[in-house]
């Protein structure tokens, strides 16, 4: 069974990274997304952070799965 999403997922994400000490991250996420149909949507993606001395963070986004979606990404910089 999956867990409920937060009421308020962007306080959540900003609660997560005011908590942590991390300096260099690496992830895969796995997205389901699902319409009021109930078709799903899937995704597979990989990031890449890192944070500079002042706590300035950069993050690369890039889409692994499916074909038509693989190699699209974004650059996120956080100053």
């Amino acid at each position: 069974m999956a867990a409920e999403p937060p009421a308020d997922p962007k306080a959540f994400i900003d609660q997560v990274f005011q908590r942590s000490s991390w300096q260099d991250m690496t992830s895969a996420v796995r997205l389901t997304m699902t319409n009021k149909r109930g078709d799903q949507r899937k995704r597979l993606i990989k990031m890449w952070s890192k944070k500079n001395a002042q706590g300035e963070s950069r993050m690369l986004m890039r889409f692994v799965e499916p074909a038509d979606v693989r190699g699209m990404g974004f650059l996120q910089i956080e100053h």
